[in-house]
């Protein structure tokens, strides 16, 4: 094993850095943003004096990205520098110019380092971030976070009307871009601390994180609306959680500038409200319904009206006792409750829909069907639709659990009405509907989840105990919506054994790089749903032999459970390429 670190920075810059990594990838989690446990840290340090070793020290330096990957920094951080307006612009007092400028300068050349990696090719799939660094042992260190592209262009964001950082201030526009950022700053100030990474955590309690970041996002939205960055989240929050005669907070905000031409003043206040007086605002909270909102600056609430989305227009719904939801334009970017923010919870992927309906049933008239889907969504109630490969038999031997219909391609709005009621909309392969009011059958299965409602287990029994291909969409209550069944995506056998050759070949030699090792540890466990018997006693015989050999070497030795087949895996999940 490695022990020895030749762009040696300070004694726990290896710890520091994996624990970034993982706090960063837990944090997401915590909001609604999987990463597949695929985020990377890197630090990048750059040397503030002339007599160090390195003039650019990498962490991890036996890792994908090499020194000389680095070498453009310095002249794009130049370019992308003198061709901003900030760097020109002239304050009076010096020392307040010369910050101005240093802090300007430094965001660039964060910029660039990401921009960087980015070009590099060295993470595929990986969109790069670093922050404006922070000075230790005689290098400026930058810490670099790497999130998984797919996941980052599925989070709602929104269109800023007020473009970037004008006035010198970032605004992001997204709340997983607030929460990056805000993990990016707080590794630069644990770098101030003495022997930063010794400690289990860096960036702090995740709770105080994801707080924190709400807390930015919310002024942010707020200063593109207004260009003024208002306490927002703590106003709204502290009315949601009042009662009013015993009930719970219910009504919409909307917020924009006052000459708004998308809004209709219907009452004005000759003495507006402050956003920040809780009490007030819950009882005029009370005037409003879903077309007539509170109308708000961000800093007082100075009438009641009506205002059609737009992208500069931010609504604000309280729904009930402290939880309430920020959009812009229709599309909703932060849901909080209870102070704890999280993003949306994603609606479905039509690709993803795609996919499980092709490969449970085949042939189907996918357009039709999710037609069918998204109009039952916004009728705004629960409801369970059912796709089968076989409806004719299926509805015959359920019997009177099912209010049989003739097959028909009904209009949109009559799946919806037939929806209403409790039970199941049963849907062909073409989206024929053949009957409504279907109560769902099947055995008890381990899949189902004693946290969620009726509805959802019922589904879950029926599609999995069918002898026909049968796919079931369920639309909860609040919105939320479960593709039932949830399939791996496909993968080629030999990308997976491939894999696993990599990981065995590497495992208990005495010179591996631990990162590198680490890497196709990962990429196995990625994998682990698609392997057999055989590949699994491999694996779990290279794991085995690798913790022996760092446990004769004193290394620390990590205890897991061996891996098994998995009794879902079929050749379905294999395609050849």
């Amino acid at each position: 094993m490695t022990t020895q670190i030749d762009q040696f920075m300070w004694p726990f810059q290896h710890t520091f850095r994996r624990s970034v990594q993982s706090e960063i990838q837990d944090i997401l989690s915590q909001v609604g943003l999987e990463t597949r446990n695929s985020a990377k840290a890197l630090l990048v340090g750059l040397a503030a004096k002339k007599d160090l070793r390195h003039a650019i020290c990498i962490e991890p330096e036996d890792g994908p990205l090499v020194v000389d990957d680095l070498q453009a920094v310095t002249k794009k951080t130049a370019k992308l520098f003198e061709s901003d307006p900030e760097s020109r612009l002239i304050i009076r007092n010096s020392r307040h110019h010369n910050r101005r400028q240093r802090e300007t300068f430094l965001r660039f050349r964060a910029q660039a380092i990401a921009e960087t990696i980015q070009e590099s090719g060295r993470f595929e799939g990986l969109s790069f971030f670093a922050s404006n660094s922070a000075p230790l042992a005689g290098y400026e260190i930058h810490t670099c976070v790497g999130i998984p592209t797919t996941a980052l262009e599925s989070v709602p964001r929104f269109n800023n009307p007020a473009k970037d950082e004008r006035y010198g201030h970032i605004i992001e526009e997204s709340f997983a871009q607030a929460i990056i950022n805000t993990c990016l700053a707080r590794a630069d100030r644990a770098l101030h601390l003495p022997n930063p990474g010794e400690d289990i955590y860096v960036l702090g309690d995740r709770v105080d994180v994801v707080r924190h970041s709400a807390d930015r996002f919310a002024r942010n939205v707020a200063f593109a609306l207004t260009l003024l960055p208002r306490d927002v989240f703590r106003c709204v929050s502290d009315a949601s959680i009042l009662t009013y005669e015993r009930s719970g907070a219910k009504g919409h905000l909307v917020m924009s500038e006052r000459n708004n031409l998308t809004s209709k003043l219907e009452v004005t206040f000759q003495k507006p409200v402050g956003l920040n007086d809780a009490q007030t605002m819950r009882k005029m909270l009370e005037l409003t319904d879903d077309e007539t909102s509170l109308l708000t600056d961000g800093e007082v609430v100075y009438g009641l009206g009506k205002c059609i989305s737009a992208p500069d227009v931010a609504r604000i719904r309280i729904e009930k006792h402290a939880e309430w939801s920020l959009a812009i334009d229709n599309m909703e970017l932060m849901r909080v409750s209870y102070d704890q923010a999280t993003l949306p919870k994603p609606i479905l992927n039509k690709c993803l829909f795609r996919d499980v309906i092709r490969r449970t049933i085949g042939v189907t008239n996918i357009e039709r069907i999710w037609n069918i889907f998204q109009h039952t969504l916004g009728s705004g109630h629960g409801t369970t639709i059912v796709v089968s490969e076989d409806p004719a038999s299926e509805i015959e031997r359920l019997g009177n659990e099912a209010l049989a219909i003739k097959p028909e391609y009904l209009d949109y709005k009559d799946v919806m009405r037939l929806g209403e009621i409790d039970g199941a909309v049963f849907l062909g392969p073409d989206g024929r509907c053949y009957a409504f009011g279907v109560i769902l059958d099947g055995l008890a299965t381990t899949s189902g989840d004693r946290a969620r409602g009726s509805r959802f287990n019922s589904a879950v029994r029926y599609q999995r105990t069918s002898s026909v291909g049968t796919v079931v969409i369920v639309i909860s209550d609040d919105g939320t919506v479960n593709l039932i069944p949830t399939l791996m995506p496909q993968v080629s056998r030999r990308e997976v054994e491939d894999a696993v050759q990599a990981f065995c070949v590497y495992s208990g030699k005495k010179d591996n790089g631990g990162e590198e090792w680490a890497r196709r540890n990962e990429r196995v466990k990625e994998l682990a749903f698609y392997l057999n018997e055989e590949q699994c006693g491999r694996v779990n015989k290279a794991y085995e032999e690798e913790m022996n050999s760092r446990l004769t070497s004193g290394q620390v030795v990590i205890s897991r459970r061996p891996l098994q087949p998995n009794s879902d895996m079929d050749e379905s999940f294999f395609i050849e390429v």
